[in-house]
């Protein structure tokens, strides 16, 4: 990516708002953001001292004028490394692009998706796993993504993998030494610690492996599947959920005919949620096709909410279903709907088969917390998420996996024994894997393909 231009862009979200921010980054950005801003102290743009609020002027494109405040970060110290300009306008959607427009016309281009974040990367201002963690950041949806994607920007998996790529370095160094000058007295390392440095990187990167997978109903979410017989108390269920009236619930059977999903914050957890049509012999070929469907996602789940009429007497079909849900794959938590009405069902045969069942009523909310409290329980185990330094997404994650088995190839050659080359191979397969996990050693075409995760203004 060409370094030598300066680009602009608005960082705000689009649309209207009290205040639009614009940012412009590279070599001319003071020049370019002083064809646009003048100060009201009388001193030129360029005048001001950095990280200071400055009030002034604005002259957007067509010689029209606004007011607002601008800000300079000379280079090194800001986001991208360069010099930066911030202007802040007010946030009318037109006035925005207009702004923009003459910073164009004074000699910035657009800014490209992610290019702030790609510079300040290229820049040294952060790491690989950072820039991934700040788009985590940005696409976070409940509290427990904000806390994995803080984890990131705070530095933690940088910490993480520079203490294990450093110390697998001196090893290697070590390794090559002694396998170049094997005549001289050097002091290297021992096989008991070699074997000692090499046991430690493996625990390491084993444990962000684990806590990857641990964490993965935080991250991806948890696909959630409600079903149960016609009238159950399904749809009901769904919205009170989900907060809002999204599913029709009648008194008719059959009311729902597809699947209907949302995305849920149940603490930490994201569930992606799906209502169903009511399981039984369908009576027309719609029907036929959403029971088809219902059966489709419950096989895909990863939990099911069984739903069952608390307030009719307990039938064949209700445990049937749960003889066939409890060979799924996924977790079944059974729910007695209508907990409001007088209890008729026996919900004994239900447990016996499934789990001990909770009784909610979707009217009152009685229960409801009960049900998120048991779900959190079956997803979210031992550290909260964004303690402990966390892979984020499948890019660091299979880096981490090759970085995990190139030390166990090392660790076996080492203890049974085998030629030190051997070792040094895997240890800097190891070392390569890990540079690639951050970044240190990565090609252009992954680091573009996180970048374009980006917004414009970021």
């Amino acid at each position: 990516m060409p370094r030598r231009d300066t680009i602009a862009a608005v960082s705000t979200p689009p649309g209207k708002g009290g205040v639009a921010l614009l940012r412009v980054s590279g070599p001319e950005a003071i020049s370019v953001a002083s064809a646009v801003f003048f100060p009201k102290n009388k001193k030129s743009l360029a005048e001001q001292p950095p990280r200071r609020a400055v009030y002034g002027e604005i002259l957007c494109a067509g010689g029209m004028r606004d007011h607002g405040i601008a800000v300079l970060y000379r280079a090194p110290a800001s986001f991208t490394g360069e010099d930066v300009a911030e202007i802040c306008c007010h946030g009318g959607v037109l006035l925005q692009r207009e702004v923009l427009r003459a910073l164009f016309a004074a000699g910035a281009r657009p800014a490209e998706p992610g290019e702030f974040s790609r510079r300040a990367l290229l820049s040294g201002k952060m790491d690989l796993c950072e820039a991934e963690a700040f788009a985590d950041l940005l696409e976070a949806k409940t509290t427990g993504q904000l806390k994995l994607a803080l984890s990131g920007t705070a530095g933690k998996l940088k910490e993480e993998l520079s203490a294990v790529a450093d110390a697998l370095a001196d090893a290697a160094a070590a390794l090559c030494a002694k396998i170049d000058y094997p005549d001289e007295d050097l002091a290297g390392l021992s096989p008991e610690a070699l074997s000692a440095v090499l046991e430690d990187a493996y625990r390491r990167v084993d444990r962000l492996v684990a806590g990857y997978e641990k964490t993965a109903p935080v991250r991806e979410g948890v696909p959630t599947v409600i079903c149960g017989l016609p009238n159950a108390g399904k749809s009901s269920l769904y919205n009170a959920l989900a907060g809002e009236e999204l599913a029709i619930v009648t008194e008719e059977a059959g009311t729902t005919r597809d699947v209907l999903t949302t995305e849920l914050a149940v603490g930490d957890l994201l569930l992606r949620i799906s209502d169903t049509a009511g399981l039984r012999e369908g009576t027309g070929e719609i029907e036929r096709i959403g029971i088809g469907r219902a059966l489709a996602a419950v096989d895909a789940a990863a939990l099911v909410l069984f739903v069952i009429d608390g307030s009719r007497p307990l039938c064949g079909d209700a445990l049937r279903l749960a003889e066939r849900l409890s060979r799924a794959g996924a977790a079944v938590l059974p729910v007695f709907s209508k907990s409001d009405l007088p209890r008729a069902a026996d919900p004994a045969p239900i447990g016996a088969l499934l789990s001990p069942p909770l009784f909610l009523s979707a009217r009152t909310g009685e229960g409801l917390e009960e049900l998120k409290e048991k779900i959190k329980s079956l997803f979210l185990s031992g550290a909260a998420p964004g303690e402990e330094a966390t892979l984020a997404g499948e890019r660091q994650y299979a880096a981490a996996l090759a970085a995990r088995e190139a030390l166990a190839r090392a660790l076996d050659a080492q203890k049974t024994g085998m030629p030190e080359d051997c070792v040094l191979s895997d240890t800097e397969e190891a070392i390569a894997a890990l540079g690639e996990l951050d970044g240190r050693s990565v090609s252009e075409e992954i680091v573009a393909r996180v970048f374009s995760r980006f917004c414009v203004g970021k």
